[in-house]
């Protein structure tokens, strides 16, 4: 099932029956028998299987979140994420064709392998060399510690992360057929092809725990990083509420007013600061208010991660100073969030996602609602840690 739309969620959580029903999409994924008992006939599957390909907009993903059964039953753990990043308004336009000699062999290598295995009444068994074999035992020995519940990065997503040795055992199999289209289904699964296929895993650990964070978020959470985005993009020393909101696209913000939340925000986390409203001398319209941002984040202020900017008496705001995100390594109970931490590396959250599933990020801790946290200390060791090795 191949579809550029979400609309199948919809009908999986029950918009023709108004019970949720997805018991084809559960045994098509693992191979199990199915049956459906309907009034008056009867369907019988010995070996479901299905395939689910979905290019869908990102607030599908957010939604399917809070539909009756999906993560409880198990349907989000079965599926592979990816959230590429939207590249609108910077698309190459009218690039050339792939080559014929390509378009032709895929297609004529896609229509071999369907020829070859469509009529086969028992399933193929793929082995593994030695070797191989190695590599995914490694795989799951390395994965195993990331799973527990209090302290692997990955306890949150048990879930998915509990098939996830079994989808990189699916993918090593794709990549093997689709190399050797006649003859695969004879040979086992080499060392070379279970490595590509890990690394595909690593990519798609990343994105999954891109797509439950997102899951887990709320409107606000997501606003903050548009905003947050936005000035560390122009980084301005400061700019009003009204500057911002001219900037800002309209399918986002359609009212002034949908910047507060966002902006409270990120003043609480202390990337901004309010100043103070400036006193009304004659009628007209209120000045819009003005924001100062941290230096950190606009450019003025660039100092080493281990040593912090100097923190202003919060009671004077007219210093020009913004309280700093980052303290001092003295304050070892200091928590950090996800954004403060990819700030101060200065990475994107997708690469901080990618060091997360190589085991190469610093070590984070899972709060009651799903959102990560970093502790000083912890970060404070990874830049030591990284000094060393260099």
């Amino acid at each position: 099932m191949l579809s550029a739309e979400g609309g199948i969620f919809a009908t999986v959580a029950g918009r023709y029956s108004s019970t949720p029903n997805m018991d084809v999409f559960l045994k098509g994924h693992a191979g199990d028998m199915l049956r459906v008992d309907r009034q008056g006939r009867t369907e019988h599957v010995d070996h479901a299987a299905l395939t689910l390909g979905l290019a869908v907009q990102p607030e599908i993903i957010t939604d399917i979140a809070g539909m009756p059964g999906f993560r409880g039953k198990g349907l989000l753990g079965r599926l592979l994420y990816a959230l590429p990043e939207s590249n609108i308004g910077r698309r190459r336009i009218n690039l050339p064709a792939p080559p014929a000699e390509v378009v032709s062999r895929y297609d004529t290598q896609l229509q071999n392998l369907v020829n070859a295995l469509y009529d086969w009444d028992d399933p193929a068994r793929l082995q593994l060399t030695p070797e191989a074999d190695a590599e995914l035992l490694a795989l799951e020995t390395r994965t195993e510690p990331r799973l527990h519940p209090e302290t692997g990065d990955l306890g949150h997503l048990a879930d998915w992360a509990g098939k996830y040795i079994g989808a990189v055992a699916r993918i090593a199999g794709l990549l093997h057929l689709a190399a050797d289209v006649d003859n695969g289904w004879r040979t086992p699964i080499g060392a070379d092809t279970m490595r590509a296929a890990i690394r595909l895993g690593e990519y798609f650990t990343a994105h999954a725990v891109a797509a439950f964070d997102a899951m887990g978020s709320n409107p606000d959470q997501h606003a903050a990083r548009d905003v947050h985005a936005w000035i560390e993009r122009t980084k301005p020393e400061r700019f009003t509420v009204r500057q911002l909101f001219s900037k800002l696209p309209r399918s986002t913000f359609p009212k002034v007013a949908d910047l507060e939340a966002p902006l409270d925000l990120l003043e609480q986390h202390g990337w901004i600061r309010r100043l103070p409203d400036p006193e009304r001398t004659g009628p007209g319209r209120r000045p819009s208010p003005t924001y100062l941002v941290h230096p950190d984040l606009c450019g003025t202020g660039a100092q080493p991660p281990s040593t912090p900017p100097e923190t202003a008496d919060p009671s004077n705001r007219s210093t020009g100073h913004v309280r700093s995100p980052v303290k001092t390594a003295t304050r070892s109970k200091e928590m950090l969030t996800l954004a403060e931490v990819c700030a101060e590396i200065k990475i994107s959250r997708s690469t901080f996602y990618e060091w997360r599933a190589k085991g190469c990020a610093p070590k984070c801790y899972k709060i009651d609602n799903g959102e990560i946290r970093v502790s000083r200390d912890d970060l404070n060791q990874w830049w030591s840690e990284r000094r060393d090795a260099a």
